[in-house]
């Protein structure tokens, strides 16, 4: 299960917390004020801030998507 960590609820933070939902991937998203940047971790791998979240996240779903259209 994916864990977001973010600092407040704005409109930056909940954008990544869409784009989780908009995936269909399993997640938890959890306020942490004291945090200065978002933190997701998946499994063993950590993101730290919101650009590099973004880009895991759009890895994430081109490889979503190769395995969708995949005939393997």
């Amino acid at each position: 299960m994916i864990k977001l960590e973010i600092p407040r609820r704005d409109e930056v933070h909940l954008a990544i917390v869409d784009t989780l939902t908009n995936l269909a991937l399993a997640h938890q998203v959890r306020v942490d004020s004291s945090l200065k940047e978002p933190l997701l971790t998946d499994g063993g791998a950590k993101f730290k801030g919101a650009e590099k979240i973004k880009a895991y996240l759009a890895e994430t779903e081109e490889e979503l998507h190769a395995w969708w259209y995949c005939a393997c």
